[in-house]
């Protein structure tokens, strides 16, 4: 909600878009998870792979060199998003809260 909301209220001189990233690194501390659970979680995900750094960045740069876009949230989760089988509106609503709960920056504010 946020991420359009900004991309109406600033528009046509600031585009708003951001990136939900998914889990892209295993917890380091060996205990964390075993060998079988990061299998089970791998096995959950369409993709059946974690999300890269890389595949993050990519998609920051897509939306940073794309001036047709704004107030667009792209999930690089491995699918995680998708095999929840939600409706979009509620795929949409998880994307956004599991942003709050983060502590780095959620949205990418560029002008045209």
């Amino acid at each position: 909600m946020l991420t359009r909301t900004l991309a109406r209220e600033l528009a046509p001189n600031i585009r708003v878009n951001s990136v939900s990233p998914g889990t892209t690194i295993w917890p380091e501390n060996d205990n964390a998870f075993d060998e079988n659970k990061k299998a089970e979680i791998l096995a959950k995900l369409p993709l059946k792979r974690l999300a890269d750094p890389e595949d993050i960045a990519k998609a920051v740069y897509f939306l940073l060199t794309t001036p047709s876009i704004t107030g667009q949230i792209i999930n690089v989760d491995a699918g995680k998003i998708v095999s929840l089988n939600l409706h979009p509106s509620q795929a949409q609503r998880i994307a956004n809260n599991r942003y709050r709960t983060k502590t780095h920056c959620r949205c990418a504010y560029h002008g045209i």
